[in-house]
């Protein structure tokens, strides 16, 4: 169910392949994930590889350049989002580091990718499906945060600071999600849904745990034919089943040179 890479998705277009992890452009690393079916323990296995090889990168990597270089991301020059100095890097621990990265890089994807403000979340009560191990959700001004991943403990044991996101994080799937009805305000999630085992179920979950007024914000890429590990999610049959569920609309698309379209639906419950 969650997000994708490094930055989970804050650092997006170092990540539409995988849904914690896998960046699009590392097809050639050690890390790129196999064609393993959705969920199956040899994908996350890879996945926590991934994220296991990139908290020892941002650790030992005298700068940010050297990360990319030796996870195959491509050149930090191309993430505009990234400002800090390799005088400021070495300054910081593998901790400081990490919460770093997920303010200027994975935050403001966020925010670009979702169509939101900082402030649209202010004193609401948030929960990111899909969420990963970087911490988006930190740099919100929400009431409340809630972070729903898989492989939450798996983060932990890697050594992801989580507890410096202000953020309750629950290991669980989309499809079952263990809160109770009507309980956030906002739901968002960042290229994690294509990768669920059950859309239509993870949808109707979403619906059920978003209160009557309550606005979800999610994003993925839209494919015609599935991949391994990746749900068929075309505009087409995206819109039915949002339909069931939710008014809604589509708020941009957005074409990779791959050919994939990421796309992105604002929408509240009927």
């Amino acid at each position: 169910m969650s997000g994708f890479g490094l930055l989970r998705t804050g650092v997006h277009s170092l990540f539409t392949r995988s849904r914690r992890g896998a960046p699009s452009d590392a097809v050639r690393h050690d890390c790129t994930l196999p064609a393993l079916p959705v969920h199956s323990p040899e994908r996350q296995g890879r996945e926590l590889l991934f994220w296991k090889n990139f908290h020892n990168a941002i650790a030992h990597e005298p700068t940010m350049s050297e990360v990319f270089r030796k996870l195959g991301l491509g050149s930090i020059e191309d993430r505009k989002e990234f400002s800090m100095t390799p005088e400021q890097w070495k300054r910081l621990d593998a901790r400081g580091r990490i919460l770093e990265v997920g303010r200027t890089m994975t935050f403001p994807r966020y925010l670009r990718e979702l169509g939101i403000g900082k402030g649209m979340l202010k004193g609401k009560s948030v929960l990111d499906v899909g969420c990963g191990p970087m911490g988006a959700l930190r740099w919100f001004p929400a009431g409340s945060r809630f972070g729903l991943d898989e492989l939450v403990e798996e983060y932990r044991a890697i050594g992801y600071p989580l507890e410096a996101h202000a953020t309750t994080y629950v290991q669980g799937k989309a499809e079952s999600m263990p809160f109770p009805e009507k309980k956030f305000d906002v739901v968002i999630s960042v290229n994690a849904l294509d990768r669920v085992e059950d859309f239509g179920a993870a949808l109707a979950e979403i619906c059920r745990v978003l209160k009557q007024e309550g606005r979800f914000y999610i994003s993925f890429i839209c494919r015609e034919e599935p991949e391994p590990g990746i749900l068929a999610l075309s505009d087409g049959r995206v819109r039915a089943l949002l339909f069931r569920h939710f008014a809604f609309f589509k708020y941009k698309s957005e074409l990779f040179p791959s050919g994939h379209e990421m796309v992105c639906y604002h929408g509240c419950r009927r």
